[in-house]
């Protein structure tokens, strides 16, 4: 039993970084399937200091997870979000 709580700790510990990670929640429009989806979040995991990214077609938003110390502009979102072939709505949650 020792063992399990100790391997459970052990994988909060591991994963607290990612928790406590810097997030941008962007608002898209015009993901219309799973496909939609996917490319936008290929385009941006390629952004400089993006770690994850999560997009939610239905709800028509992506989580960013950023390294510390990462600043992303409505500039480069917007671009980014046009050149996959969506509409870019702006940022509505960002590290603070």
């Amino acid at each position: 039993m020792k063992q399990f709580i100790f391997a459970v700790a052990l994988g909060l510990l591991v994963n607290l970084p990612l928790l406590a990670a810097p997030n941008y929640v962007i608002k898209i429009d015009g993901m219309t399937c799973q496909y939609c989806a996917h490319n936008v979040k290929k385009r941006l995991k390629k952004l400089e200091g993006v770690e994850k990214v999560e997009v939610d077609q239905e709800k028509g938003t992506a989580t960013l997870v950023v390294k510390a110390g990462t600043s992303l502009t409505d500039e480069v979102l917007k671009k980014t979000i046009a050149e996959a072939g969506y509409n870019y709505r702006g940022i509505v949650n960002k590290p603070e």
